[in-house]
C-alpha cells in the first residue's frame, strides 16, 4: 500500500453472517459456505487497485480493508452500497441456498494515530454495531 503524508488511512472490519437452513447446518458448519461470494463483493467494493485499498481475509472469516485515501465512512459507505445491489446468496447443495449480512465496523488512523489502537477501535464498533 502506498502512503503519501497526510492522506486517510482507515481500516474497515467486515463480518459476514450466514443464514444456513436448519436442516443443512450440520452439513454447512464451519467449511467458509458463502465466504468466498462476500470476498468477491467486499473486493469490487474496495476496488481494483490493489496500490490502495487491500481485502484481507482473516481465518474467523472476518474481512479486513486497509484503505490509503479513502475516509472510513466513504470506505463503510461504499461497502453498504456494493451489499445492496449484490445477491447475497450461496450454493448449499444443487437445489438449496444460504444468504449472508454483514456487520461493518470502522476506524481512521487520525482517531487513534496507532494501529493497533485503530483495529481495536474499529472491532469495537463492530461489536456495538
Amino acid at each position: 500500500i502506498g502512503i503519501r503524508y497526510g492522506e486517510h488511512i482507515t481500516v474497515n472490519i467486515i463480518k459476514p453472517n450466514r443464514q444456513i437452513p436448519g436442516q443443512l447446518r450440520r452439513f454447512a458448519g464451519g467449511n467458509g459456505l458463502g465466504l468466498n461470494a462476500a470476498a468477491g463483493i467486499l473486493q469490487l467494493a474496495a476496488g481494483m487497485d490493489k496500490i490502495e485499498n487491500s481485502v484481507v481475509r482473516l481465518e474467523d472469516g472476518v474481512f479486513l480493508i486497509v484503505a490509503v485515501g479513502t475516509p472510513a465512512a466513504a470506505m463503510e459507505a461504499e461497502v453498504r452500497r456494493a451489499l445492496e445491489d449484490s445477491r447475497r446468496c450461496f450454493s448449499l447443495s444443487l437445489s438449496r441456498r444460504g444468504v449472508f449480512t454483514v456487520q461493518l465496523g470502522s476506524a481512521d488512523w487520525a482517531e487513534t494515530g496507532n494501529w493497533e489502537l485503530m483495529l481495536a477501535l474499529a472491532e469495537q464498533r463492530l461489536a456495538n454495531g
